[in-house]
């Protein structure tokens, strides 16, 4: 029964790697390429971001956990992914989401928008930490 109960802690942060599946899916199907396939599925993944969260105000993985962005069009959600690639450097960008009141990222803050639940009568606040802890440790290990 704790196992379970564990994996159902783990469970929302395992559905943020479904977005970077279509990565995945892209390097696999263009790995005759080499490093070009690398480079192409970086450049597919971007796109699919960007035109999902200008679209829907979220990605596949963020529909999956409900949660969505406070405003979304296509000239937000571009700045946010660009602002993205500055916050991976040291991961600085995603540390610094530990410290903020609001969880904001610093392509958050860049970019004027925050990750907010769909329905906010349903989850409480105290399991988004738990949920942001879990992520940023999957996310360092992760390379």
């Amino acid at each position: 029964m704790l196992v379970w109960k564990r994996f159902y802690l783990l469970f929302p942060a395992l559905l943020l790697l479904i977005d970077w599946s279509v990565f995945l899916l892209v390097y696999l199907v263009f790995s005759q390429l080499g490093v070009l396939s690398y480079l192409l599925a970086l450049i597919v993944l971007f796109i699919y971001r960007v035109f999902t969260q200008a679209k829907y105000g979220k990605t596949l993985g963020m529909m999956l956990l409900k949660i969505k962005l406070s405003k979304y069009s296509f000239k937000i959600a571009l700045k946010r992914e660009i602002f993205r690639l500055a916050s991976c450097v040291f991961y600085i960008g995603y540390i610094y989401a530990l410290f903020d009141k609001r969880l904001r990222t610093f392509h958050d803050i860049s970019s004027g928008t925050y990750v907010d639940y769909v329905d906010k009568n349903t989850e409480d606040a105290g399991t988004n930490k738990i949920i942001l802890y879990i992520t940023y440790v999957l996310l360092i290990f992760s390379f």
